[in-house]
């Protein structure tokens, strides 16, 4: 069975986003119906004054390049990285180290052609909304 670590994170200043523990439970349910069991799980909360240090977020990717996982699992795209190049820089990464992200929602498998596509245009939009 494949292993992935599972991330969640909120801004403290959007009410409305998804709470960590709800993103938890549907990273927790995808990894389930897709065979894959999760061994550790991250969250952030980044704080109203900007701060955009996510210390989980910086333990999950140095343990996930040091071979620990086959996955990292978020509820959505946007929950990874919001900047479109660090976002690049990472999963290049992460890959190079046979590590890949998948999504609970709105997946997309990233090792076919239409997963890598995906991959690549949708940063690009979550960057414009920020």
């Amino acid at each position: 069975m494949k292993k992935a670590a599972a991330y969640a994170r909120v801004s403290t200043k959007k009410q409305s986003e998804t709470s960590l523990e709800t993103q938890l439970e549907d990273c927790r349910m995808f990894a389930s119906v897709n065979g894959i069991r999760i061994t550790a799980e991250f969250t952030d909360k980044i704080t109203a004054s900007g701060s955009a240090k996510r210390p989980g977020f910086s333990e999950m990717i140095d343990r996930a390049l040091n071979g620990e996982w086959d996955y990292i699992v978020v509820h959505k795209q946007n929950r990874f990285e919001h900047d479109n190049v660090e976002e690049q820089v990472l999963l290049r990464q992460l890959e190079s180290a046979g590590v890949y992200v998948l999504h609970a929602k709105g997946n997309t498998d990233p090792m076919t052609p239409t997963g890598q596509v995906h991959r690549w245009i949708m940063p690009g939009i979550n960057q414009f909304y920020i």
